[in-house]
């Protein structure tokens, strides 16, 4: 099947790329003389999304703040010009899932008005319940319902609802509730049932195998795989490939689930016969079936897959080669799969128990609630944490940990105790501990705007609220106004022009450090120095301000030498790496840290003086000294110095960095790293960067 008018429109109206101004004048042009031109007003839709959303996650100097505010504007014309003119195309429905809530909020009244002047044709409703889906899920829920109602026989209802009945979270990390995956089966039942068009029941085919699959009725999903997979044989290269792959998934853990391991293996090995040689976009593979396999032992089969899986030369082959090489040694592999990575994370993570002595009041209780969330909680310590609650609510250890570890498997609960903390412990850092509950973003935010106006003047509740808010986006601009309040009362605490300081580092740096894994660097922009610059001053404040005794003087040294290296400031940065390398604070873990940030600026600056034998030695002697409980064990080391190095072309000394890091690092993230030694193996410079867990 081709591409349609409204693929195409969709694509145009995605977000990929801005367009050059010239082009973006055209295209109004064109709009003034035809409001109805939708291939311009597509394009249009396109630009202003990619503009809104590089701007909030990219440095926001005065005129990109000004250029975002009007693409914001801009964009949300469009998308009510859309749904006022033309409500049953589907290409302009996630046009404002980049808007700020309050635009959120009068595109939903403009869908709602859409809906009611077509008197509820079905496209309409369709559409307003995919821009629901992002805003406001229980809304898409009830719409659909109605809809389902009026027209029994359409399939597309069910087939919603069942999309709408699990978070793709919850399916995703393995945390799907039984009752919502049995619905969900029900649904996909009454949508085949329906369903006419040949490659939708195929699809649903699929959808209805996995469900039954986690259900753990296995020999029903393997029916189901199979049929959708013999029906698509007539299929076109590369969905045929991809349905092929996904079906041998099922049927091969289904398979396994019954005992019958020779089965699975076959349909490990078949999964990749009509894979599309051609096709060079990251390969999507049976890689939960290989994992359980690999984890009963049979290698040899599981190695097979992933050389095959490498010879397809797929974009991700670095990632794949890095899985083959962790198999090939007998090395624990997460094979990609986030609920196997946090598995991995929760087994290797520090012990639970704080230390006795606190750097800041309440964190012992945000490392309580943090390692709660990493590690998850049975059913036996939920209950138990419930009665303790139960009988004293201001038991702030309990509800620390009933937050942390209900946050994926009962958000309502875990929002619930964050709003409790809101309202009663303003003042305590627990309440200010970042999360990410999308349907309960209003609430929270409206908890906090009633502490804030309880407690106007309390510098805790203001730095509390700015934590929560996060460090991009619209909530960054409200950190920071909140921040220079608390900093405006509280002036001897060092606390709040190191958060400002933070945020300004950040916004400038992690765009950048983005741009390099892509291989796109460039010279440093004036506002860009000028907001490190501000975040220096800060930082100087903030460390001048410190206890001489405090660990997190010895923290603030360690970012002041960074951006006096990034600044190009090389002598003030060769002084604060040596005063990190002399007074390395007696702790362990922050002695360790401390030598490797000493080592790996020394080693950069050496690096730009002409140095290399002295930054290939800085390089392992930043590794050479790793304890036991140390962050480096955990987040993994800093890659800049052998980057810097693997683009002067010395390889032996970054392998041997490598290798010395994959003995310590027991993190899921070094499954990369073998990857990456095969990449420069063969002449390749990969940048190396990691993502956690």
């Amino acid at each position: 099947m081709g591409e349609t008018e409204d693929d195409r429109l969709l694509r145009a109206a995605c977000g990929l790329a801005s367009l050059p101004e010239e082009t973006v004048a055209s295209f109004e042009a064109r709009l003034h003389q035809d409001p109805s031109d939708l291939d311009a007003r597509a394009q249009l839709i396109g630009h202003h999304t990619h503009v809104v959303r590089s701007a909030a996650t990219g440095f926001v100097s005065d005129a990109k703040r000004a250029q975002r505010e009007s693409a914001s504007r801009r964009l949300e014309e469009h998308a009510t010009w859309c749904i006022e003119h033309c409500p049953t195309r589907s290409f302009h429905v996630f046009a404002g899932t980049s808007l700020d809530r309050d635009a959120g909020a009068r595109l939903a009244a403009a869908w709602d008005k859409a809906i009611d002047a077509s008197r509820g044709e079905p496209r309409v409703i369709e559409n307003a319940v995919h821009f629901h889906r992002v805003h406001d899920a229980r809304r898409a829920v009830e719409l659909t319902e109605q809809s389902r109602a009026r027209h029994p026989d359409d399939a597309r209802w069910p087939r919603i609802l069942a999309e709408l009945a699990v978070p793709p979270t919850a399916s995703f990390l393995g945390k799907a509730d039984p009752e919502a995956l049995r619905k969900q089966k029900a649904l996909w039942s009454d949508a085949l049932r329906l369903e006419t068009d040949p490659s939708q029941r195929r699809t649903l085919l699929q959808r209805k195998a996995a469900t039954a699959l986690e259900l753990e009725e296995h020999e029903e999903a393997e029916a189901l795989a199979a049929q959708c997979r013999e029906e698509s044989r007539e299929e076109p290269q590369p969905l045929r490939g991809l349905r092929a792959r996904t079906c041998r998934g099922i049927e091969g853990e289904a398979a396994l689930k019954r005992g019958d391991v020779e089965a699975a293996k076959r349909h490990l090995e078949a999964s990749l016969d009509d894979a599309d040689p051609q096709d060079k976009r990251p390969l999507f593979a049976p890689m939960r079936l290989a994992h359980a396999l690999y984890e009963r032992g049979e290698t040899d089969v599981v190695l097979r897959f992933l050389e095959r899986c490498v010879a397809l030369g797929p974009q991700n082959r670095d990632q794949l080669f890095g899985w083959r090489a962790c198999v090939a040694e007998g090395k624990p592999c997460s094979f990609g799969l986030t609920e196997v990575a946090l598995s991995r994370a929760r087994k290797t993570s520090p012990a639970p128990e704080p230390p006795a002595e606190e750097r800041e009041p309440g964190d012992n209780l945000m490392r309580v609630a943090a390692m709660a969330s990493l590690r998850g909680l049975t059913d036996e310590e939920i209950s138990k944490w419930r009665d303790r609650l139960a009988q004293a609510p201001d038991d702030l250890e309990a509800r620390a940990t009933l937050m942390g570890g209900l946050g994926r498997k009962n958000e309502r609960e875990a929002v619930e105790h964050r709003l409790w903390l809101i309202r009663n412990r303003p003042d305590h850092p627990l309440s200010g501990m970042p999360a990410y509950y999308p349907s309960s973003r209003d609430a929270i935010e409206r908890a906090w705007s009633e502490a804030i106006e309880a407690h106007p003047n309390d510098a805790r509740v203001l730095g509390n609220a700015a934590q929560s808010c996060g460090p991009v986006g619209a909530g960054r601009e409200r950190a920071i106004g909140l921040y220079r309040r608390a900093r405006a009362i509280d002036a001897t605490n060092p606390k709040w022009p190191d958060r400002l300081s933070f945020l300004g580092q950040l916004e400038v740096q992690s765009p950048r450090r983005f741009a390099a894994q892509r291989g796109q660097t460039a010279p440093m922009k004036p506002e860009e120095r000028a907001a490190l610059v501000e975040a220096r001053a800060l930082l100087e404040e903030a460390f001048a301000k410190s206890d001489p005794a405090s660990p997190e003087r010895h923290w603030r040294l360690t970012r002041l030498a960074s951006l006096a290296f990034d600044l190009d400031e090389l002598e003030t940065a060769r002084r604060h790496a040596l005063e990190l390398e002399a007074h390395a604070p007696h702790d362990s873990c922050d002695h360790a840290n401390a030598l490797h940030v000493g080592h790996q600026l020394l080693g950069r600056l050496a690096l730009r003086a002409g140095d290399v034998a002295d930054a290939e030695r800085r390089l392992l002697a930043s590794v050479a000294e790793i304890p036991e409980r140390t962050a480096l064990r955990w987040i993994g080391p800093s890659w800049d110095l052998a980057n810097d190095l693997l683009a002067a072309d010395r390889t032996d000394a970054v392998l041997e960095f490598l290798r010395v890091v994959e003995s310590f690092w027991n993190r899921p993230a070094a499954e990369e790293i073998p990857g990456w030694r095969a990449a420069i193996a063969e002449g390749r410079r990969p940048f190396l960067a990691t993502r956690i867990p």
